[in-house]
């Protein structure tokens, strides 16, 4: 460095590495080369020990690696729980498509083929963002597999996933929204039951039908009842089931 500064080149380093008496040093150092027609006539040098927040500075980095890490693999298990692997011989286009805020988000979604003319969807948001809110998924996720293959309606599916949670994670002080959708290519009908979530559309041609249902947000009251709502459906019809991330997105004009 010294040499450098010799030759007219200054130095500035926050974590430069000293060792003195067999102990090892982070100082924070300035060198300035003073020059005066062209020729070094010395050099200013401004140093102080950084020890301290240099070592603070690299447990914080590791700390961060880290939880960088376990965020990666929690990101890869929730991708596999909401994943959705579709039939060549299906009825029904589907198209999915997640992005959370950070690697790992509150929104779940599962796609249930009861048989080859009848599929359930179920959407839920966990209240919040990030890790707890994703957390809260893998629980929501749980206790619907729990009575998804009962073969319950609707309306009965989404009161008793409620009243199970309520009993079973009542103290954790949580809630979230969700919708479940019956689409039955047979009857050309769908049966669904909202619980605190935003409208879903059905486009029919020109048409923007709201598909809305009473129903307060999951975790409040165990008992909570929810109403089930049919409407009927034609072939080319469109139906756009989302989370609020849709409707709360905001570009840099608004």
């Amino acid at each position: 460095i010294y040499n450098n500064a010799l030759q007219g080149k200054a130095y500035q380093s926050e974590k430069e590495l000293f060792n003195y008496k067999n102990s090892t040093y982070y100082i924070n150092i300035v060198v300035i080369p003073v020059i005066k027609n062209d020729v070094v006539e010395y050099v200013l040098t401004m140093y102080y020990d950084n020890t301290e927040k240099a070592l603070a500075e690299m447990k914080l980095e590791k700390a961060r690696q880290m939880i960088s890490e376990d965020l990666s693999i929690a990101k890869s298990i929730q991708s596999k729980l909401i994943g959705y692997d579709p039939n060549e011989k299906e009825k029904l286009e589907i198209f999915t498509f997640f992005e959370p805020m950070i690697e790992v988000g509150g929104d779940l979604y599962d796609i249930d083929l009861i048989n080859e003319k009848h599929y359930r969807i179920f959407l839920a948001d966990a209240v919040g963002h990030g890790i707890q809110a994703a957390l809260i998924t893998m629980l929501i996720k749980s206790e619907y597999e729990r009575i998804k293959h009962f073969r319950l309606s609707a309306k009965d599916s989404i009161e008793t996933l409620n009243r199970q949670f309520v009993y079973i994670y009542e103290n954790l002080n949580t809630y979230f929204t969700c919708f479940l959708i019956d689409i039955d290519l047979e009857a050309m009908e769908i049966t669904y039951v909202s619980a605190g979530h935003p409208f879903q559309i059905l486009l029919a041609g020109d048409e923007i039908i709201r598909l809305t249902s009473r129903g307060t947000l999951f975790g409040i009251e165990a008992h909570q009842t929810f109403d089930m709502e049919t409407k009927r459906i034609e072939p080319g019809n469109r139906i756009y089931l989302y989370t609020d991330g849709i409707i709360e997105a905001y570009n840099e004009s608004k």
